[in-house]
């Protein structure tokens, strides 16, 4: 038997974490789907895990926000930083030039406190809504493969965080049960046919 458990958030990590153990314990495959694995410290050793963190953040989303908030505005300060050095080897210009190049790094360090501000209060605001359709893409690109979902028993969402993603899984698997909790009553039923 296979279950596959859906975890986006920890909020119900100690709650995934025995069903995940208990599952194990019955000689079944579980399965847990998650974005980042360092969160899950208590994860039983025997449960395989996919972990989603490094496509969501490929994904262009955040990535075109890193880039737009943080990397476009370092080159811009470094390019600057780079003119002003070789102005001040100018010797009438040199002085000033020196004097502003020093002041480079300062600017730049409250630049990353305002684009820091702005991804908190701007972007993440935003991105907490987008964040399943986000997961959804990654998840179908990366973790459906992995999963194999033709040989699962069952799928446990565990978290809203994880809806879409149980939601579509339900759509194209029509046949495969994606609950809420893990039904142990599954292996009741097992051991009574057998």
């Amino acid at each position: 038997m296979k279950i596959v458990f859906l975890a986006f958030t920890t909020t119900r990590s100690e709650g995934v974490c025995n069903d995940l153990a208990w599952v194990a314990d019955q000689g079944d495959e579980a399965v847990l789907v998650t974005v980042r694995l360092q969160s899950w410290p208590e994860v039983d050793p025997r449960a395989r895990v996919i972990d989603l963190a490094d496509g969501e953040a490929r994904h262009p989303i955040p990535r075109i926000e890193r880039l737009i908030l943080f990397r476009i505005p370092r080159l811009g300060f470094r390019f600057l930083a780079a003119v002003l050095r070789r102005i001040g080897r100018i010797p009438v210009l040199g002085r000033p030039a020196r004097s502003a190049g020093g002041k480079v790094p300062a600017m730049l360090q409250r630049y990353e406190r305002f684009g820091i501000a702005v991804h908190r209060r701007a972007y993440l605001p935003v991105y907490r809504h987008l964040r399943p359709y986000v997961l959804w893409r990654v998840a179908r690109k990366a973790a459906l493969r992995q999963l194999g979902l033709d040989s699962a028993d069952l799928v446990v969402v565990a978290d809203t965080a994880a809806l879409p993603l149980g939601w579509h899984i339900a759509r194209r698997y029509p046949d495969l049960p994606v609950k809420f909790t893990l039904d142990r009553t599954l292996w009741e039923k097992q051991g009574a046919a057998a």
